[in-house]
């Protein structure tokens, strides 16, 4: 499979050599049909590929939910899904890279941390109009400060983009992808 990929990636970095096009700040998204089906080891996988190939990646999530989470040398916290990626292709973890990480606390409760700092403990209906008020412009403003510091980012979806029932409040599929 990332044989596959990285000969579809080859081709695109020859096209652009052809085409002398700037790829500063471009994006490639991975999307899945459900939680753990893959889409952290392939935006991992292509990141890794595409800065062999020379080019400046970061891997991007705009809202990740989990337990294990991971300091930065700044003392930000983000996801440790987030903090492999980066290393992986050796960079320094940064919260540009997940602005938006929930750590859950019960089943209707998470505490919130955003760009690196806790916003504090929030319910599923607070959050809801945290990110319908504040969560986009949050989202949009790390996209574009990584956009200036790298040719590619490879941003990883969340969960899948088809369920419609959370469409409406999306900022990690369809929402990141048109930002």
């Amino acid at each position: 499979l990332l044989a596959g990929w990285e000969r579809f990636l080859h081709s695109l970095v020859r096209q652009n050599e052809v085409t002398n096009m700037n790829p500063m700040g471009q994006a490639l998204m991975i999307q899945g049909c459900a939680s753990s089906v893959g889409k952290s080891l392939i935006t991992a996988a292509l990141c890794r590929i595409l800065t062999e190939d020379g080019w400046r990646v970061t891997p991007f999530k705009a809202q990740n939910m989990g337990s294990k989470s991971f300091f930065t040398a700044e003392g930000k916290e983000i996801s440790a899904v987030q903090a492999v990626q980066a290393q992986v292709v050796g960079l320094s973890p940064s919260p540009y890279m997940n602005p938006i990480f929930q750590k859950p606390i019960t089943d209707t409760v998470a505490e919130v941390i955003v760009l690196g700092e806790s916003i504090g403990d929030m319910t599923v209906k607070e959050y809801f109009h945290f990110k319908k008020t504040k969560g986009r412009a949050i989202v949009a403003k790390a996209l574009d400060h990584l956009k200036q510091q790298f040719d590619i980012i490879i941003l990883e979806g969340g969960d899948s983009p088809a369920e419609i029932n959370l469409r409406d409040h999306d900022l990690v599929n369809m929402g990141a992808a048109a930002l």
